[in-house]
């Protein structure tokens, strides 16, 4: 009687378990960084370092010039801006993490025209 009594309350106790707490849990996702590179400028050179750390840059680019890259914890941000040789102004760059403003700097200089900024991604 008491065997009975002990897998009666064995099989309660087994059917009444959730199942649900036997799930590993969920793996953590990392959170997307976009990084994005804006500028402002009428006519200026422009130099980058992209998502793979190497050194870029295009003449001749104005405020339509973009740069997107999915971006890594540790990645080194580099941007700059100078005027295109004889134009004058004030320019401006600009980097943006998940289309939210990071980091930017103004040219103090309307002749040479240049802004640079640099961080590391967090």
């Amino acid at each position: 009687m008491k065997n009975l009594i002990s897998l009666l309350v064995c099989s309660v106790l087994l059917i009444s378990c959730n199942k649900e707490d036997n799930k590993l849990p969920e793996p953590v996702t990392q959170i997307q960084k976009i990084v994005k590179f804006k500028i402002d400028c009428d006519d200026c050179f422009v130099f980058w370092i992209d998502e793979n750390g190497e050194q870029k840059n295009a003449s001749n680019q104005n405020s339509s010039w973009e740069y997107s890259f999915e971006g890594q914890s540790g990645d080194y941000l580099e941007l700059g801006v100078m005027n295109t040789q004889g134009l004058y102004g004030y320019n401006s760059v600009s980097v943006y993490l998940n289309d939210n403003l990071l980091i930017s700097d103004n040219s103090n200089c309307a002749i040479t025209g240049s802004a640079f900024i640099t961080d590391t991604l967090e």
